[in-house]
């Protein structure tokens, strides 16, 4: 899809999708690797936004399109935040602390997002919770969420009705489902978003995230 650079804000890809081909995704990683080679030793969440908008910025200048990939975060650490789940868990940065995080974004009519939630069921019964967080942030509200859980059973802690935590602390800017995968510190060292809607999505959800956990466990 081809942009008017002329009408092209900083703001308006924050609500458009467009598929990745493979190139497009080496191209985005090669303008992160180039722009901003040492961003992954310290730095914020804020700056990684910043960093991301100036990934899109310069393929929109050099190729006329932009693909919202949510990778260009790797690197940076999560936002400062606080929210309560469902059963009134206080999530916080030092709660997460000391495990390796999955932080989902979804709502609950996503097709995609409903079709992965087996898939992080899996990851769940594979690698427990002694060494991850599991953490769901829902648009929805709690009694839709309760209602929608009675069906799709989901072994996460879920934080809800968090418009506002979306778009203000993790000034999301990505569709839906993405996915994060945090370190024991607090940094983003995996970033995936977009996914299946069909009968390969489990398989597909799991390729995507479960050699980085492996790795990270590994280190």
């Amino acid at each position: 899809m081809s942009f008017d650079l002329s009408k092209w804000s900083l703001f308006s890809f924050l609500i458009i999708l467009i598929a990745c081909s493979t190139k497009e995704t080496a191209q985005i990683k090669e303008v992160i690797s180039a722009d901003d080679t040492d961003h992954a030793e310290a730095s914020n969440y804020a700056e990684g936004i910043a960093h991301c908008k100036k990934v899109f910025d310069h393929m929109l200048k050099t190729q006329r399109t932009a693909s919202s990939t949510a990778d260009c975060l790797i690197g940076y650490d999560l936002p400062v935040f606080k929210a309560k789940t469902l059963t009134g868990k206080e999530v916080t940065n030092e709660y997460l602390k000391g495990k390796l995080t999955l932080i989902n974004f979804w709502f609950t009519a996503c097709r995609p997002c409903i079709a992965e939630i087996p898939g992080f069921n899996d990851i769940v019964n594979k690698y427990g919770d002694d060494k991850l967080n599991y953490i769901s942030i829902g648009r929805d509200d709690k009694q839709e969420v309760e209602d929608f859980l009675e069906e799709h059973p989901w072994k996460f802690d879920h934080i809800v009705d968090a418009e506002p935590l979306i778009k203000e602390e993790f000034m999301f800017m990505w569709g839906y489902p993405t996915t994060f995968l945090v370190d024991e510190s607090g940094k983003i060292i995996h970033a995936i978003n977009r996914g299946m809607s069909g009968p390969t999505a489990v398989e597909y959800l799991k390729r995507r995230i479960v050699p980085h956990i492996d790795r990270a466990l590994n280190q």
